[in-house]
């Protein structure tokens, strides 16, 4: 195991932990992420990473990428729904409410939410992606590097403070937090290979993962977040995205997979040479 290999597992220890902490004081809201990010920040920075080596460049086509990242949150949130009315349309009327609605922010619950999923896609992709994925890859394959990140960013989403309080019996807990699991390995194995097919930039995955989370606060809070359907089905269009994603690099829409070093961080004026 080289030393990116152990700064990749490093950074995802600091995390796991600072949620273990942060849940039971009830921050896993936009300030608890401000706190993440503040967390990453001081890691890469202490790591001497820059910008552009975790993924925020600029390089041709990253308007594309926005684009495709955005199409394929939308696609997702619009089969969730569609997949969700038919399995639950006889819930109760308090939990078919979009969950945007239980922010209790009024008009303000808009750009609320809008900030909280941009803070959410780049904390995580920035991690999980931008750093994680990338050090991995100087120990295995692609696939490899890919998987392991994806078991990191399954079991990231794990909060023990959440499985001891429950009121679910134990059997349930387990269905759900397994199959939560489950949709979070599937998501991660799909923006890994679209991180990876967009000339290793963030900038296609957080467009994913921020819409996602978005537009999903206004599908009905039952349809977004049931007990174990809703998430193992939710893996199935997240499966679909890879082989879409293999089409889009044959047809050269998402550009190289290697890295271009020479690429511009978001601060930095400089247009990419061809």
């Amino acid at each position: 195991m080289n030393i990116q290999t152990r700064k990749a597992i490093l950074l995802f220890t600091v995390l796991f932990v600072t949620w273990q902490v942060l849940y039971p004081l009830g921050l896993d809201t936009l300030l608890g992420y401000v706190i993440v990010l503040a967390v990453v920040a001081g890691f890469l920075a202490l790591d001497k990473q820059s910008l552009a080596k975790v993924g925020l460049r600029r390089p041709s086509g990253w308007r594309s990428y926005i684009g495709i990242g955005c199409v394929l949150a939308a696609i997702f949130v619009i089969y969730l729904f569609v997949l969700g009315s038919v399995l639950y349309s006889n819930v109760p009327s308090s939990l078919s409410r979009p969950e945007i609605f239980s922010v209790g922010a009024g008009v303000l619950s808009v750009p609320y939410v809008l900030v909280l999923a941009l803070t959410i896609g780049l904390v995580e992709e920035t991690s999980f992606r931008g750093y994680i994925l990338r050090n991995l890859r100087s120990s295995f394959s692609e696939r490899k590097a890919v998987l392991y990140s994806s078991i990191l960013f399954g079991l990231y989403h794990i909060s023990f403070f959440y499985i001891y309080t429950t009121p679910l019996p134990p059997s349930q807990v387990f269905i759900y937090w397994s199959s939560f699991i489950l949709y979070t390995f599937v998501t991660g194995v799909s923006l890994g290979y679209l991180y990876l097919n967009t000339r290793q930039t963030i900038i296609g995955p957080v467009a994913f993962h921020s819409s996602g989370i978005f537009l999903q606060s206004f599908v009905p809070y039952i349809l977004a977040f049931s007990f174990a359907e809703g998430h193992l089905f939710s893996t199935i269009p997240v499966i679909l995205f890879i082989p879409l994603l293999s089409l889009l690099k044959r047809l050269r829409w998402l550009g190289k997979s290697d890295a271009i070093e020479g690429d511009q961080g978001l601060g930095s004026g400089m247009k990419e040479t061809k």
